[in-house]
């Protein structure tokens, strides 16, 4: 996983890639420091870059690694940043579809209802946003000894002395 990841993470079409609009341009180049600002924001947030990443642009500071770090960073700790679990990891894991596709048999299943299909929905977006957005190990990915459980997962577990917390949505 991590050398998966890694290697969409530093893929030149991640990070360099042609434009359109330099048509003349025979090899990839470096971006500007204001489309790494609409990079960031729009692969994190799915939104427009923020006063706070355009003013580094203005300042040409995006190619610093440090403040690029930063800056991602503190936009991962924004609330925006929900929107990157969702679309990164909903697609990669088809969040959507089984949210909406997926319907045990109700004669074997006669508990499960559209709660319990919304808190296992909330359990696996929780669990990757804590993974992606929280300096989550990647492994946890695929042998994790920790989820995000409300009361009725746990009793569906059979969890006992789970407390329940609300899932972050």
């Amino acid at each position: 996983m991590k050398v998966a990841f890694k290697a969409i993470l530093l893929s030149p079409k991640f990070l360099l890639i042609e434009e359109e609009d330099r048509p003349w341009a025979k090899e990839p180049w470096k971006v500007n420091h204001y489309e790494v600002a609409s990079r960031l924001s729009y692969f994190l947030w799915v939104s427009a870059p923020d006063d706070a990443l355009l003013k580094l642009a203005a300042e040409q500071k995006l190619h610093d690694p440090a403040v690029l770090a930063a800056e991602t960073k503190r936009m991962l700790a924004d609330p925006k940043a929900l929107a990157f679990t969702k679309n990164f990891a909903g697609q990669w894991l088809h969040f959507e579809q089984l949210f909406n596709a997926v319907d045990p048999d109700r004669r074997k299943f006669k508990d499960f209802n559209d709660a319990l299909r919304q808190a296992m929905y909330d359990e696996v977006f929780t669990f990757c946003d804590a993974v992606l957005r929280h300096n989550g190990r990647m492994l946890d990915l695929l042998d994790s000894d920790y989820t995000f459980v409300n009361e009725p997962l746990a009793k569906l577990y059979d969890i006992p002395g789970i407390q329940a917390r609300k899932c972050a949505r």
